[in-house]
Formats: structure tokens, sequence, C-alpha cells
């Protein structure tokens, strides 16, 4: 049951990501100039960054392990 909620979860999450996404391009095709998407952006990676950090802390576990980054980025 947890390994579906987490699934369900995540595809949620992906589709509001990608709403995000497509609201950045057209912000970013009206004005390439403007900084404030690339901060949002980084804000909020940074944000994320950090809680996954504390939650692998707490739990003593990387939250991230057997994640290849190279892989998902090809």
């Amino acid at each position: 049951m947890a390994i579906e909620e987490l699934k369900n979860k995540l595809q949620q999450a992906a589709g509001l990501l990608r709403e995000a996404v497509d609201i950045s391009a057209r912000l970013r095709c009206q004005d390439s100039f403007s900084k404030d998407v690339g901060e949002i952006w980084e804000a909020f990676l940074r944000d994320f960054w950090s809680y996954v950090r504390l939650k692998s802390r707490e739990c003593g576990q990387n939250l991230l392990a057997g994640i290849s980054f190279w892989r998902i980025s090809k």
C-alpha cells in the first residue's frame, strides 16, 4: 500500500511540475531576460533539496541512494 501511495504522490507532483515548467517557458518566451523565473526555480529546488537532506538525517538513510542522476539525465 505504501509503495502505491508513493507512486500516486509522485505522479501528482510530476503533473504539477509539468504545469510549472509550462508557465516558466511561457514567461521566459515573453521576456527572456526575466531573472524572476530562475530565482523562483532556484528557491524551490533549494527548499526541496534541504528537505530531502533533513529527512535523510532524521531516518539515518540517504533517501536518494540508488538514484542515478547520470541515468536520468540521458
